[in-house]
């Protein structure tokens, strides 16, 4: 039977309630400040699950690692939940922060990311990334070297260059530029920096770029002094 510890961690500004957060575990033990929890360890609390291999909760300030193959976090969101895979997860209660320091994945609604090295602020409603990023969805892949996802609005990309390949039933468009960004609510992709599309057997050149995604509607803008490159391919 699962050992069962109700921590009441103080985890709050000052003066707020506490933040109650439930914690099984085959066993349990405190090792220096730190109360550690291992064997198939879940945890549950208002808006995050955790389930890992070993959970260690530190006091005072509540911060919580967890560790497994991998270790699984869930931050509870109203539009769509954050799950995050990890050999090592450390998330802070009181920030609302998820560190991932060893990288790992983080899927929220159909964006996946993976990473050397991912931050997720459930608050914020963003996630930060850096080194061999890598996003995948229904429509699209892409790779950069960092990117920043907020959750409802939009993806932003940096590389060098950054890359992203979006496919739809009757179209297929690849992108390259210093910075690519996607905003899903208006459907539009935008590249700026030695920016390239490709599509249809239209190669198109220029300093910035933006596509419309449902109606192929294309604005380009050259650096002052050079001009938009278009290059057609024949069939």
């Amino acid at each position: 039977m699962k050992a069962t510890t109700l921590l009441l961690l103080a985890v709050l500004l000052p003066g707020a309630a506490r933040a109650q957060i439930e914690i099984e575990s085959e066993i349990m033990y405190i090792e220096n400040d730190v109360s550690v929890f291992e064997q198939d360890v879940v945890v549950s609390g208002d808006d995050i699950s955790m389930s890992a291999d070993q959970i260690r909760v530190a006091q005072p300030g509540g911060l919580i690692t967890a560790s497994g193959s991998p270790a699984l976090l869930v931050m509870q969101r109203a539009d769509a939940p954050v799950k995050i895979e990890a050999k090592q997860i450390s998330y802070d209660p009181e920030s609302g922060q998820a560190l991932l320091p060893v990288g790992g994945r983080i899927v929220s609604a159909d964006i996946t990311v993976s990473a050397g090295w991912i931050s997720a602020d459930s608050k914020a409603r963003s996630v930060q990334a850096h080194t061999e990023v890598q996003i995948s969805s229904q429509q699209a892949v892409g790779s950069g070297d960092r990117l920043e996802l907020r959750h409802g609005d939009a993806l932003e990309m940096r590389g060098e260059p950054a890359r992203l390949q979006i496919k739809s039933e009757d179209q297929e468009v690849q992108g390259q530029a210093l910075l690519i960004r996607l905003v899903e609510s208006s459907r539009r992709l935008y590249l700026e920096g030695s920016a390239r599309t490709v599509s249809g057997g239209e190669t198109i050149n220029a300093e910035k770029i933006s596509y419309n995604l449902d109606t192929g509607e294309l604005a380009t803008e050259a650096k002052p002094g050079e001009r938009v490159r278009v290059i057609i391919s024949e069939p």
